[in-house]
């Protein structure tokens, strides 16, 4: 009978070792019922259960083999494996330490613990465990790459690299470590090397569907738009349900100005009941003006990346203090960057009898970074913390008693935060950099204005509002004034006829607008729409639709791309009307041709982003350019194209009302952001909590 039972497990142990667990599970169970105390049996029937996912009835039969031998260091090891599956890591902690108190210098176990205490954030412990390990093993690749992932979550990537690539030196096909490497690569911008180590995760791994999204990614980022579709389709091929990749070919074909699948993407997210099902859109502020989706869209975006905010106090009634500490984070302190160019000003001129100004760098520069040298100047205290992990950064914030945290970032790229829910300041504030709700209760305020949240959309943002008297927008009054207009002829327009222009990056541009846009040069005979610089697959899209809509190719006309923003805004003054995208409106460039003189018509809707060009034009007293409708803008279009002196009336008042309206007047802009940075201040220090309040003009 023993012999029996014993062919019996062999054979279950067999079918397990080849991955035939539910049979091998059924020879398990037949040992058991001739030895129901068959330890090898229970354990590994334990086992396979967890394999097939029956993780509670997996931890069941371990622990009837473990009350019949509790000597045995690889049942404790499997057990707690379990239990780190199913997210109880105190419990695996405790078993795997019953298996190193049997067996010291167990590998497994000793790996088991270090990953253990990885789970748990106590990430020097964990250290601790994977050192011992390369003590007992300096060959043992894995541990290499353990150690990469733990200075990865510490935001130490030097040394998650060095480890990454010591794991693969012993291991040369670890195509999960070539992973790692390609995504640390990224975010250091270093895109050749991560374009160089997604693909050989790839050749390692021939179905490996998100290092081919990865690829695709810097594909785009190195503007190669039409190579990255072709990494996300095939990432598609491998996995159908990647949704990830799904909306990744979607953004770029926006790109390259390709709606084939656009309607039928659009009518995924209709319902709101589908973003469980369909993943999240990729670019739902330039799709969709809903602000509920956006509101929605965002709370469901942060619950899988961010814990519930940790070290959040009741607020108490302190005594006043001198300064009040604002600390601004980005990861944008550096060149060619909207958000740095439009706070530059804002930051030198913040009155530092009232204010001590940090600004927190969540992106290293370049030394030689012309902005950051800017910004080291000019805020109190400048800080790289790109380096630190989010709670070191958070406990920095709080050592140093910043007050208000200013998040420059929201979802853009480069931005942590998750650094924002370990509560790094007391008030909290969204602010510039992406345009609509953080979806996150810990923040506190948003900055806007009445035109881009009108008082009866405030339900649609978690935040509370701080109402601006004239734009939430800042920039910078000290633009330089161009000596030169440059010729039509130097950027291939027409001498003659009227020129439409729009320097929104294209993905903005959605059938709708076109479509609009193309009536418009239907009716102003010899009119020409000048564009912004693209590639060339979406030139030849967009000319292929205006084709189909009645409107000859040559019509279109690309600017090419300048690196001198100044030679850029000098040729705005080329231009006559400024028609804007709808529903994701122009921003900074909108700032940019109103600076430069240049009329702009826009169409609001109901989300912040349609909202924008409004603002700016509401400041600047421009506001007969403001439509509600997409017929009201066609045709005001026309008639401003149509009339000369019409449309010398509104030149004309543009260019006198630049300095004698707010928009473009730094100081009061200044003086009313200060005003409401103290309000929160103020607030804060009396115990009460954070409310939308309005700010008046002086």
């Amino acid at each position: 009978m023993k012999e029996d039972f014993i062919v019996i497990f062999n054979q279950g142990l067999n079918l397990h070792q080849n991955d035939n667990l539910d049979k091998a599970i059924s020879k398990y169970k037949e040992v058991l019922k001739i030895n129901n105390l068959h330890f090898d049996s229970l354990h590994l029937l334990g086992v396979a259960n967890s394999q097939l996912g029956n993780h509670e009835v997996g931890i069941e039969f371990i622990q009837k083999a473990i009350s019949l031998n509790q000597s045995n260091p690889m049942a404790y090891n499997n057990i707690a494996n379990i239990f780190s599956e199913i997210q109880k890591h105190d419990q695996a902690l405790i078993y795997i330490n019953k298996s190193l108190s049997i067996k010291p210098e167990n590998i497994d176990a000793i790996s088991i613990k270090g990953k253990t205490l990885f789970s748990l954030d106590r990430h020097n412990e964990a250290l601790q465990e994977y050192n011992k390990l390369l003590n007992f093993n300096p060959n043992h690749a894995e541990t290499y790459y353990n150690k990469g992932i733990l200075y990865s979550k510490l935001s130490q990537k030097e040394n998650a690299i060095e480890n990454y690539k010591k794991a693969i030196a012993l291991k040369p096909d670890y195509s999960i470590a070539h992973y790692n490497l390609g995504n640390l690569y990224f975010e250091l911008d270093k895109i050749e090397d991560a374009k160089n180590y997604f693909k050989n995760a790839i050749f390692y791994n021939q179905s490996y569907s998100d290092a081919q999204h990865n690829l695709g990614s810097c594909l785009v980022f190195l503007n190669k738009l039409d190579e990255a579709l072709i990494c996300f389709k095939k990432a598609l091929s491998i996995n159908s349900n990647d949704y990830k990749s799904y909306h990744s070919m979607i953004d770029v074909q926006l790109k390259l100005s390709d709606w084939n699948l656009l309607d039928e993407y659009i009518k995924k997210f209709e319902n709101l009941k589908n973003y469980e099902k369909n993943n999240l859109p990729i670019n739902m502020l330039a799709l969709f003006d809903n602000p509920e989706m956006h509101k929605t869209i965002s709370e469901k975006y942060l619950s899988p990346r961010l814990k519930l905010s940790v070290g959040i106090t009741k607020r108490k009634k302190e005594t006043l203090k001198s300064k009040i500490k604002i600390a601004y984070f980005s990861s944008d302190f550096l060149e060619n960057n909207p958000v740095s160019y439009l706070i530059s000003e804002l930051i030198k001129f913040h009155n530092r009898d009232i204010f001590e100004v940090y600004g927190f760098s969540l992106k290293r520069g370049e030394p030689k970074d012309e902005i950051r040298k800017y910004f080291q100047k000019t805020f109190d205290k400048f800080i790289d913390v790109d380096n630190k992990s989010d709670e070191e950064i958070a406990e920095l914030s709080r050592n140093l008693n910043v007050d208000i945290a200013i998040d420059l970032n929201g979802y853009t790229r480069g931005s942590r935060p998750e650094i924002f829910a370990y509560k790094v300041a007391p008030i909290l504030v969204n602010y510039l950099g992406y345009p609509s709700t953080l979806g996150a209760k810990y923040y506190d305020y948003i900055i806007a204005d009445k035109v881009v949240i009108p008082p009866l959309y405030k339900k649609y943002y978690t935040e509370k509002v701080v109402y601006l008297p004239d734009t939430y927008f800042v920039n910078p009054s000290n633009r330089k004034i161009f000596d030169k207009v440059p010729t039509k002829k130097e950027f291939s327009l027409p001498e003659t006829g009227f020129i439409f222009c729009c320097f929104n990056k294209n993905y903005k541009i959605l059938p709708a607008t076109f479509k609009i846009w193309m009536n418009i040069l239907l009716q102003v005979e010899g009119s020409v729409l000048w564009l912004s610089n693209m590639n060339l697959t979406a030139q030849n899209n967009l000319r292929k639709e205006a084709e189909k809509k009645g409107v000859k190719g040559s019509r279109l006309i690309f600017a090419d791309h300048l690196s001198n923003h100044d030679n850029h805004l000098a040729r705005y003054q080329l231009a006559d009307l400024f028609l804007d995208t709808f529903p994701y409106n122009a921003h900074t460039t909108a700032l940019d041709a109103l600076w430069s003189g240049l009329p702009l018509l826009t169409c609001t809707g109901k989300t912040f982003t349609s909202r924008v060009a409004a603002s700016l034009l509401k400041a600047i007293n421009m506001s007969e350019l403001i439509t509600h409708f997409s017929k009201d803008f066609e045709s005001k279009a026309i008639e401003i194209a149509s009339c000369p002196i019409k449309f010398e009336e509104i030149k004309n008042k543009l260019i006198n009302n630049k300095y004698k309206e707010p928009l473009f007047n730094g100081d009061i802009f200044k003086d009313n952001f200060e005003a409401a940075l103290k309000k929160m201040y103020l607030n804060y220090k009396l115990g009460l909590k954070p409310t939308s309040f309005e700010i008046q003009n002086k």
